[in-house]
């Protein structure tokens, strides 16, 4: 839309023949009326969501390694149980039970490079086993208990200083909160998962996406690599082991505006 650039939420009490643009979204100057949509927010979560290498080298600083050696052990397994058809019933036991089952998988027949029935895992296999678990950049694919959103701002106000709002209240409680890239122990920030409005039609809507509060002196969005609303995607994790280990730092400085706004 002309010179603007930025995420668009729904606000049901506004006008909608109108689109609302903020001053920190004007890039440039353009007498262009046509808006043109990238992409919508869409949440990633279970068997396509995963941790990236950044964060797994500042959480280690914290977090005993085992915990990540575990999160590993259950990623090859998932990823081997797809070249595996000789034990469904120990596939579906994996997916309910986090920690004995793949450790038993693991302990049996990763190890030792052979499927249930016996038969050896082919090269292939193996190769494309560990393909899967890194993406395109490198970045190692540990799957935890974690979801990707795009973030839009609280335009009511209803969010304290601290709270964020994920999928509607898809995920309560404490959470920790990054985006890429993640560059100093500062970048990951503890935050509070509210259960949401589900009653409320103002937020009804917004169960795609992570709502931040506009509260407060500093963004949080700001607080994570100098994040902001203009179409950044947020990892919320709320992986108990990392939880309940995970150490916050001072967010770091990066020279950006510090005052919470909508447009920020």
């Amino acid at each position: 839309l002309g010179g603007v650039k930025g995420m668009l939420s729904l606000k049901i009490d506004f006008d909608h023949d109108s689109v609302g643009i903020r001053p920190s979204q004007v890039k440039f100057s353009s007498t262009s009326r046509i808006l043109e949509v990238k992409k919508h927010s869409r949440a990633i979560k279970g068997q396509d969501a995963w941790i990236f290498r950044d964060l797994v080298y500042i959480l280690d600083q914290s977090v005993p390694s085992n915990v990540f050696y575990k999160l590993a052990t259950f990623t090859a397994c998932e990823l081997a149980l797809k070249y595996d058809y000789s034990c469904t019933s120990l596939r579906n036991m994996v997916r309910r039970m986090h920690c004995t089952a793949e450790e038993e998988y693991w302990r049996n027949v990763l190890r030792n490079g052979r499927k249930m029935n016996g038969s050896h895992f082919s090269i292939s296999e193996i190769e494309r086993i560990k393909d899967e678990m890194k993406t395109p950049k490198e970045k190692v694919k540990l799957r935890c208990s974690v979801q990707i959103y795009q973030g839009v701002m609280d335009e009511y106000d209803m969010l304290e200083e601290g709270q964020i709002l994920v999928g509607n209240g898809a995920v309560t409680g404490s959470v920790l909160v990054a985006r890429s890239p993640a560059l100093f122990p500062g970048d990951i920030q503890r935050a509070e998962a509210i259960r949401g409005f589900r009653e409320d039609a103002r937020y009804i809507h917004l169960n795609e996406c992570v709502v931040f509060s506009s509260m407060g002196a500093r963004p949080l969005a700001d607080m994570l690599g100098g994040g902001d609303l203009d179409g950044d995607e947020f990892f919320v994790i709320n992986d108990a082991a990392i939880l309940d280990n995970a150490t916050m730092a001072e967010p770091h400085d990066y020279g950006s505006s510090t005052a919470n706004t909508s447009g920020e």
